[in-house]
């Protein structure tokens, strides 16, 4: 596996590294945005496994969909549980494909 070098997660690192399986030890919130303009709130989860987070919007599609994967819209019984972290390009954005990082049982 290659080293991966950012704070979070990206599809680009994924897509370098391939999939990671790796276990879930926290889910916090933290403040995201640029220097100087307002910051939006996401949840971060971490790993034993590795450094990288995966972060994602508490309310948004992404949210629901790791909830279904993992059995629980309470992030507190996601801690635990194994997953497979994987870069999907088919994530879009403002209807542009830019792909991302999902998570899937192993």
């Amino acid at each position: 596996m290659n080293v991966l070098i950012g704070k979070y997660f990206s599809y680009a690192d994924l897509k370098e590294s391939g999939p990671i399986e790796a276990t879930i030890t926290k889910v916090v919130a933290e403040q995201f945005g640029r220097k100087g303009q307002e910051t939006e709130e996401k949840f971060v989860i971490y790993f034993k496994e590795v450094p990288q987070g995966l972060s994602f919007r508490p309310r948004g599609d992404v949210a629901k969909e790791f909830a279904e994967v993992l059995g629980s819209a309470n992030t507190e019984k996601w801690v635990g549980q194994r997953v497979v972290i994987f870069g999907d390009p088919n994530v879009t954005m403002e209807k542009k494909k830019v792909g991302g990082a999902r998570l899937k049982k192993p």
